[in-house]
């Protein structure tokens, strides 16, 4: 009498393997550009409100020319200059390059208005430049918001 036992084909082991791979590789892809956004850009996009919100707090503090409230205001934005560098040197998902770069080249222009902000800030310019020079980094800073969120919507 001959017994009934279950047998394996020769194969059957890497079957199983290319099978298992094969899942887990799908169960693991997520999207690419929304992963990009949520994992790394938007703890950066975070981090640089906290600066902007810092600097507008030392800033409200601030007196035009004195010493130790420009050498804050400068450090902090160093502040914001260091996390801007920090989202440029991220690697954008394909599809998202181009909004990327714009949103880099904005907040690297708002960048450049604050510092010429603080420059004539701390020269104690007549308050008709300080305001004009306030005014241009209000304008880089829209653009900066406006990049940003075209950016936001290339990755969903």
């Amino acid at each position: 009498m001959r017994s009934w036992r279950f047998e394996r084909p020769a194969g059957a082991p890497a079957a199983v393997l290319a099978v298992l791979a094969l899942l887990g590789f799908v169960g693991g892809c997520g999207n690419e550009k929304r992963d990009f956004r949520v994992d790394k850009l938007n703890p950066l996009v975070k981090r640089l409100g906290e600066e902007r919100a810092t600097l507008a707090v030392v800033l409200r503090a601030a007196r035009p020319g004195r010493a130790s409230d420009i050498r804050a205001l400068r450090e902090q934005v160093a502040g914001v200059e260091g996390v801007t560098r920090r989202i440029a040197a991220l690697n954008p998902p394909d599809g998202a390059e181009s909004k990327f770069r714009r949103y880099v080249r904005a907040n690297a222009a708002f960048v450049r208005r604050l510092r010429r902000f603080v420059d004539v800030y701390a020269a104690n310019r007549p308050q008709r430049r300080q305001r004009e020079a306030a005014a241009r980094v209000q304008l880089a800073l829209s653009a900066a918001n406006d990049a940003q969120t075209e950016l936001q919507r290339s990755l969903k």
